[in-house]
């Protein structure tokens, strides 16, 4: 079928999902003030053109004479990103026990993937258990029950791996009694 021709040239690294053209989105779907914002953090010559400063980056690509967001631009800079990108948020829950159970928090957490991951970090903060343990100078220490580190890097490579053209299904974060789990659609790619 032409959807799973399009699936299997995307795996084939002959077509990239980020950098088709998103259907549906114009120019007004971009949140120019994160824009602005993302330009001015990595130029020293402060953009002014900030189309061009998507076109350049792959975020923007030309449609007929006009530019249109990329998936890769919706994915960064979109406004509703999620309504445009199916599957591109993240369910955080915390379960009381050792397994799926009736008690747990859910949180699912919408907008870019750099707001994303942001509030996956909130979450890993607020759900993961902490300790106290006492420096040698008696000066107190809160300690995570997973090295917070180690928890972000997770999220991170989730978010950065995660095959967004498989949509409907977003990344699970899991913390359960005695262990965590990231669950993120797709497959490591090429020969990992």
């Amino acid at each position: 079928t032409p959807r799973d021709l399009h699936r299997l040239l995307i795996q084939r690294g002959e077509i990239s999902f980020e950098s088709e053209i998103t259907y549906g989105a114009t120019l007004e779907d971009i949140h120019w003030d994160k824009v602005k914002a993302y330009a001015r953090s990595i130029s020293s010559n402060n953009d002014k053109d900030h189309k061009e400063f998507l076109y350049r980056r792959g975020c923007l690509a030309d449609n007929a004479g006009s530019l249109r967001p990329t998936n890769a631009g919706m994915l960064l800079f979109g406004k509703e990103t999620q309504r445009f990108v199916r599957g591109s948020e993240i369910t955080a829950v915390r379960f009381a026990g050792k397994t799926m159970g009736d008690t747990f928090n859910r949180q699912d957490l919408m907008g870019t993937l750099p707001e994303q991951m942001r509030k996956a970090e909130t979450f890993l903060v607020d759900h993961l258990r902490k300790g106290v343990t006492l420096k040698d100078t008696m000066e107190r220490q809160e300690v995570y029950e997973y090295p917070m580190e180690a928890a972000r890097e997770l999220v991170v490579n989730a978010v950065a791996h995660r095959d967004y053209s498989i949509s409907g299904e977003g990344i699970r974060l899991f913390i359960f009694q005695d262990h965590m789990e990231i669950h993120s659609a797709g497959t490591l790619p090429g020969p990992v």
